[in-house]
């Protein structure tokens, strides 16, 4: 009498795939928070006190506090560049 089993060998394509997916997922979510990071590092905040604490939050958090900053200081917030054109000419 022949047993019927599950043949894991069948899963070795999904596993494949879903590790592609992983890898691809994790260098997405790196290059995001790492612009976040230099983002907020590069903008002038209004206050000093508040760029320490959203560097923190990014670099704690990750992703997520990457998601928070740009959803609710980055619209707060200017490059030098920015500021300069803002303030007009000398």
């Amino acid at each position: 009498m022949e047993t019927v089993g599950f043949d894991w060998n069948d899963l070795s394509g999904l596993v494949f795939i879903f590790a592609i997916f992983a890898i691809l997922g994790s260098i997405a979510s790196f290059v995001f928070w790492l612009y976040t990071l230099i983002d907020c590092v590069r903008r002038e905040h209004r206050n000093p006190n508040d760029k320490i604490v959203w560097i923190l939050l990014i670099i704690f958090l990750h992703v997520l506090g990457s998601i928070l900053y740009l959803v609710i200081q980055r619209p707060n917030t200017e490059t030098p560049e920015e500021a300069a054109r803002r303030a007009g000419p000398p």
